[in-house]
């Protein structure tokens, strides 16, 4: 995981795991 990846980011990798 690297900072640059904000809470969009971190939204869609969410959203795309729970998919």
């Amino acid at each position: 995981m690297t900072t640059t990846c904000h809470l969009s980011c971190f939204a869609e990798i969410q959203r795309l795991f729970l998919s």
